[in-house]
C-alpha cells in the first residue's frame, strides 16, 4: 500500500515509528534543520555586529593629529572602576579606570600636566581598551575630556605603524619627537563610527 508523504508521517507516529520510511522525508527534515541553523547563526551575526565596536577608517598620521595627548606610558594598576557598590563591572564609557606613569610625552594640551589616571570604557564592544596588564609598556594617544580627563579606545588610542615583532617603528618614535603631526587640521576626534 501506498502512501502520500503526509499519510506515510501520520503512519509512522501512530504505529510509534519516529524513523522515517523514505528518503524524502529525510531530506526534508535534513533541509528544515539546516534552515534553522542558518536563522539562528544570521540572527547571531546581526547581534554581534549590533552590539561591536566600529571604528571609522584612519590613518595614524590622523589619529596622532586628532588626539590630545600621545605618549610612552607604562600602566602601575589596573582596578576597574566599580559603579554602584556591584561586584560586577558596569557596562560604562569610564568604566575601566588605569593608574599610569608617562614614560615619554610626545604631546599634550599646551602648559598642562598630564594626569596619570586614563578611563576606558568597560568593555570592548564600547571600544574600550580592556586587557592591558600591570606593568605593560606601549604607545598611546587619546583625548583630554572635560568630566574625566585623559581617555582612550580600540579606535585611536592603539595606531601606531608597527615591525613583526610588534614594536612601534622607530620612524614613527622619531616622528612624534619632531612633532610631525602638528600641520594637520583637527576633525572629529573619537575615530569611532556611528554605525550600528
Amino acid at each position: 500500500m501506498k502512501y502520500t508523504a503526509s499519510q506515510e508521517l501520520k503512519h509512522s507516529i501512530k504505529g510509534k515509528n519516529y524513523y522515517y520510511k523514505s528518503g524524502y522525508k529525510k531530506n526534508l527534515v535534513y533541509y528544515k534543520m539546516i534552515k534553522i541553523l542558518i536563522i539562528c547563526f544570521s540572527l547571531l551575526w546581526c547581534i554581534k555586529f549590533g552590539y561591536s565596536c566600529s571604528c571609522a577608517p584612519i590613518t595614524v598620521e590622523e589619529s596622532w593629529c586628532q588626539a590630545d595627548w600621545i605618549s610612552y606610558v607604562q600602566i602601575i594598576k589596573t582596578p576597574y572602576n566599580k559603579l554602584n557598590n556591584q561586584s560586577e563591572i558596569d557596562q560604562d564609557l569610564y568604566g575601566i579606570k588605569y593608574t599610569i606613569k608617562h614614560l615619554e610625552i610626545f604631546k599634550k594640551p599646551s602648559k598642562k600636566k598630564l594626569p596619570n589616571i586614563i578611563y576606558t570604557a568597560s568593555v570592548s564592544s564600547l571600544c574600550g581598551i580592556t586587557d592591558l596588564a600591570k606593568g605593560n609598556k606601549l604607545y598611546l594617544s587619546g583625548f583630554n575630556e572635560k568630566k574625566k580627563g585623559l581617555t582612550i579606545n580600540i579606535c585611536t588610542s592603539l595606531l601606531f605603524n608597527y615591525d613583526q615583532n610588534g614594536s612601534v617603528l622607530e620612524s614613527d618614535i622619531k616622528a612624534l619627537r619632531k612633532k610631525s603631526y602638528k600641520s594637520c587640521k583637527k576633525e572629529k576626534k573619537s575615530g569611532i563610527s556611528k554605525k550600528g
